[in-house]
């Protein structure tokens, strides 16, 4: 038997202007606890932070945030070649 279950997620994107630290700290997080063992999870938050932050920053990168109730849950950081 299929289960369905409902949900209402978000899509938005970061941008220089509206990269705030708790939003990176939430991306940092998730980072954090899916990436065990990786070696950019070695490397600590604070490394994290700057490189999610570069993502905001760069014109040809962006930080897209999955978000849902108002919690962050997901995210995608991508740069253009």
């Amino acid at each position: 038997m299929e289960k369905t279950i409902e949900c209402s997620v978000t899509i938005r994107a970061v941008t220089k202007e509206n990269c705030m630290p708790f939003l990176l700290n939430q991306v940092v997080e998730i980072h954090m606890r899916t990436f065990r063992g990786f070696f950019l999870t070695f490397l600590g938050r604070g490394f994290l932070r700057q490189l999610y932050r570069g993502f905001c920053d760069h014109q040809n990168s962006s930080l897209l945030l999955a978000k849902e109730n108002g919690a962050v849950v997901g995210f995608l950081a991508y740069s253009e070649v």
